[in-house]
This record gives C-alpha cells, structure tokens and sequence, in this order.
C-alpha cells in the first residue's frame, strides 16, 4: 500500500528566517541573501506563521 505524495521535508529554518526580521530588522531580499534562498521561499515562511509541515 502506498503513500500520498505530501511533498518534500521543509529545509528552510523558519525560527531563523523570523529571528532575522524581527531582531535584525531585516527585509526578505536580504534574509534571502543571508541563508541563500530565493525571497519566495522568506514569504512563504513568514506566511506560514513559523509553522513545519
């Protein structure tokens, strides 16, 4: 019996990603640079309210 496909594990740290806006005052183009992610992906994290799927 298979699974349903749920998509891949998060590899982003949210906590990181808040702890950079709202201690550092940092906007996402420069959270993105930081971690080397794209700034959808800060978006997508700070939308989803630091939670993990």
């Amino acid at each position: 019996m298979s699974r349903p496909h749920r998509g891949r594990k998060p590899s982003v740290d949210t906590a990181e990603i808040k702890r950079l806006r709202d201690e550092e005052k940092l906007g996402a183009t420069e959270i993105a640079r930081r971690l080397g992610i794209g700034r959808a992906t800060v978006y997508r994290a700070l939308a989803s309210g630091g939670q993990e799927t």
